[in-house]
């Protein structure tokens, strides 16, 4: 791709396989029918559906995330805690992360602080159109969902966590 939309959308298409697989597609179609060439669907998805594919690519990733002005994410399932690395790497490279609520999401994230939530695909359109008229809180938010996972969500950071487990049961 030789720019990069203002609005991105980085998930792989898995069919019917998990819970969220079917929210994943609406969400999708709920971007491409309200943004059309403003919307970039990278991916592995049938022939013709995705923008491309940068899946296995971090650097281009990365600069796609970096150059967006909202990454939105939804995972395949919902369990507590649980996201995808997109996530991470999303906020990681720069992006306002706008990304679909899962539980206990609050203990890790300060939504409109850190990124923004979204239950349903109309919530998710409604909250993208807002956030693009104010440039302010979007770069602002974006900052801090870096700042945040590049201090708390290191690699070292979670091998101390994980190592911290382990002394605390012996």
């Amino acid at each position: 791709f030789a720019k990069v939309p203002p609005v991105v959308f980085l998930v792989n298409y898995y069919g019917n396989t998990f819970p969220l697989s079917k929210l994943r597609v609406q969400t999708a179609a709920a971007l491409k029918q309200r943004y059309n060439g403003q919307f970039g669907l990278f991916g592995a998805w049938p022939e013709g559906i995705a923008t491309g594919n940068l899946m296995g690519n971090l650097a281009a990733e990365a600069m796609c995330y970096r150059s967006s002005k909202v990454a939105v994410g939804c995972n395949n399932i919902n369990l507590d805690r649980y996201s995808s690395d997109r996530l991470w790497r999303a906020m990681g490279a720069g992006a306002m992360y706008m990304a679909h609520r899962y539980p206990g999401m609050d203990a890790d994230f300060k939504d409109g602080v850190h990124l923004m939530t979204w239950s349903t695909p109309d919530d998710m359109i409604e909250k993208v159109d807002a956030i693009l008229r104010d440039d302010e809180k979007r770069k602002s938010i974006a900052r801090a969902g870096t700042e945040l996972v590049h201090t708390r969500d290191t690699w070292q950071h979670r091998a101390d966590q994980m190592l911290g487990m382990l002394n605390s049961k012996v």
